[in-house]
């Protein structure tokens, strides 16, 4: 029997109540009419790489002084940064705490350094490593350490590249087969596929048919797809913000039953 197939594109932008909800979550519904699929394969996916590198889940850097015991947290406006100007931002708002701190890159090993020059007991300051210190990874310092010290240098290089990989997650699309995958919390989520952000910032990463290492999704009853959610999110399963620019998934999808392959 030949498989029936159709196109089906889900956009965020005829997404369903567009003023409650964002490009990044979202549900596209496709008429009063059921819409039963046995199956479907990806045949093109669209994303902007519009997410800046500072965003509300990093741009939080707190620091207390010896001699100061009540923590100062540093708030960088969203944003997306070079190095140059994250620092310059931070060398700044670290001089209004106290004019002897600095925040400067080794040209060498291309780390970190926020330093006091001033070494009396006055002059030490902690690093916290916490809840309202975000930025930190970023910077290249531990999440997992409090460091002390008159200069404290960063573990790691500094990371601006901003999300890397985005998830594409949907309940519709895996309630018959129970797809699910991990995040790097361990978080089990409804993963229909990935897409690697390989492109500048403000413009489009788009995957082909191709490119796809996945096969047909099968199912073994039929779906109704009539209303379809997605959700985008990076790696730690957090939301991503798009910033109102719009993304598209197209499927093939197969409205006779499928040969199930176990």
């Amino acid at each position: 029997m030949r498989n029936e197939s159709h196109l089906l594109v889900i956009s965020s932008e005829f997404r369903q109540n567009p003023e409650r909800t964002t490009t990044s979550q979202f549900s596209v519904n496709f008429g009063n009419q059921s819409l039963y699929i046995y199956g479907y394969s990806i045949k093109q996916l669209t994303i902007p790489n519009s997410q800046t590198n500072i965003n509300n889940n990093n741009n939080k850097f707190s620091i207390s002084i010896a001699n100061i015991p009540v923590e100062r947290v540093i708030t960088v406006p969203i944003g997306q940064y070079t190095t140059n100007t994250l620092l310059t931002y931070l060398d700044a708002q670290l001089k209004i705490i106290n004019s002897n701190l600095s925040i400067s890159q080794n040209s060498l090993t291309q780390k970190i350094t926020v330093e006091s020059s001033d070494n009396t007991s006055s002059g030490i300051f902690t690093i916290n490593i916490g809840a309202n210190s975000t930025l930190n990874k970023v910077l290249g310092y531990s999440p997992y350490q409090r460091l002390t010290g008159a200069s404290v240098t960063a573990v790691n290089i500094i990371a601006l590249n901003g999300v890397y990989n985005v998830f594409v997650l949907s309940r519709a699309l895996t309630q018959a087969n129970g797809i699910y995958g991990m995040v790097t919390d361990g978080t089990r989520l409804p993963i229909v596929t990935e897409c690697p952000i390989n492109v500048p910032f403000g413009t489009y990463a788009q995957i082909e048919e191709a490119s796809f290492g996945l096969n047909t999704v099968k199912f073994p009853r039929s779906v109704n797809v009539q209303n379809v959610d997605i959700t985008l999110v990076d790696n730690s399963g957090r939301i991503l913000d798009l910033q109102g620019l719009d993304c598209e998934l197209i499927l093939r999808v197969y409205t006779t039953p499928l040969e199930m392959k176990f």
